[in-house]
């Protein structure tokens, strides 16, 4: 009797088989459809680096390196007492596939100022272009690098808080190929170029003013939007359109001057996230977290904010008037915003789409068929 009840209930279940399993494919396929696709993770941060000497581009290869970052520069006693440059590389790190850059630069203009950007501070004699991170990849349809658009707004120096923009975009149509990244994708989509440490954006000439040997540690303050909006950021190409990044003060790094004197406390980047501090990384194990050192939110030493001041109306990917996206970009790219240090792309790849419907098509074909033939299949009899 046991066995004759089990067989009833069998052969009940498999009548509902035809309703279960389209059931179930609708289950799924709202399954697939909702849960979060994993894609690149953004984690840029931007930093001043004065050793410009440890930092290279080799046009040969059409690569960077980035060997240190050193955003405090001492110079010996009694130290320079005159107006006079310095350059400092500005530098990007843990992006993949980027459009354009803008940097908010705040200070104190009767002290330490930007005098003047080169947002292309590099020739490659092979095609006789100026480059930078920025149009770094060659553009396979053209063989050469893409052009630059490029802006700034330096106010005249004046005692007190005051504050700067600056930034530049590739121009042309935007994809993932020619939209640089540091470190490289894994496969690269493009391998025109090297960045494997980080990218430079630009020459900064840093300008002392006279009278500021021996005086207390000059600031950059390489900023947020807060107090003067927009901030330092940059825009992305992602499957979804142009993503816009503002970066906080925990991705921003500073830059440091002690003119006849020591930099105290010592400036140490970390290095980047799931790194060891490998040779051509900033930092090392150990390496103090960000929140703790100059350049983060209410740390020492930095340059007060210019409350008041005209600040320049832009969006990352470009400065004072530059477009975030260029002239000559698909008519179809969406220009959503993203606002915090690290963001992901957002676009479901076409793998995604695929096993929704093979879900949705492939499991309900499976279950009518084996109604169909269920007289063949030994679970039915």
């Amino acid at each position: 009797m046991r066995h004759s009840f089990l067989l009833r209930n069998m052969l009940r279940r498999s009548r509902a088989l035809p309703v279960l399993l389209p059931l179930s494919a609708v289950f799924v396929s709202l399954f697939l459809l909702f849960v979060p696709i994993s894609s690149a993770t953004q984690t840029p941060r931007m930093s001043l680096d004065w050793g410009t000497a440890d930092d290279t581009y080799n046009e040969a290869t059409n690569s960077m390196s980035i060997s240190s970052i050193e955003t405090c520069l001492t110079t010996d006693p009694p130290g320079n007492n005159d107006q006079h440059i310095h350059p400092a590389y500005l530098i990007l790190q843990g992006v993949e596939d980027m459009i354009g850059w803008q940097a908010r630069l705040n200070y104190d203009g009767g002290r330490m100022r930007p005098a003047s950007v080169n947002t292309a501070p590099f020739t490659d004699s092979r095609t006789a272009q100026s480059v930078a991170f920025t149009n770094l990849p060659i553009d396979p349809a053209t063989g050469v690098h893409r052009d630059l658009i490029n802006a700034s707004r330096i106010p005249p120096a004046q005692p007190g808080a005051q504050t700067a923009a600056m930034g530049a975009l590739y121009a042309g149509e935007q994809t993932a190929p020619i939209s640089p990244d540091s470190p490289p994708k894994n496969p690269p989509d493009d391998t025109s170029y090297s960045a494997p440490d980080g990218g430079i954006l630009a020459t900064i000439a840093i300008q002392v003013l006279a009278g500021q040997a021996g005086q207390p540690l000059l600031t950059i303050d390489l900023d947020d939007g807060d107090p003067n909006p927009p901030g330092s950021g940059l825009s992305v190409f992602t499957s979804a359109g142009l993503k816009q990044i503002y970066l906080d003060e925990g991705s921003l790094f500073d830059g440091f001057h002690a003119e006849g004197s020591t930099c105290v406390p010592p400036v140490i980047v970390p290095p980047l996230p799931g790194t060891n501090g490998s040779p051509g990384q900033p930092g090392g194990p150990g390496a103090p977290a960000a929140s703790g050192e100059p350049g983060a939110s209410g740390a020492p030493g930095s340059s007060p904010g210019a409350s008041g001041s005209a600040g320049a109306t832009t969006a990352p990917g470009g400065a004072t008037g530059a477009a975030s996206a260029s002239p000559t970009s698909s008519p179809s790219r969406s220009n959503a915003a993203g606002q915090g240090g690290g963001s992901n792309d957002g676009g479901t790849p076409t793998w995604a789409y695929v096993l929704i419907v093979a879900a949705v098509v492939a499991v309900p074909a499976a279950g009518f068929a084996a109604w169909r033939y269920r007289s063949r299949l030994p679970w039915f009899t």
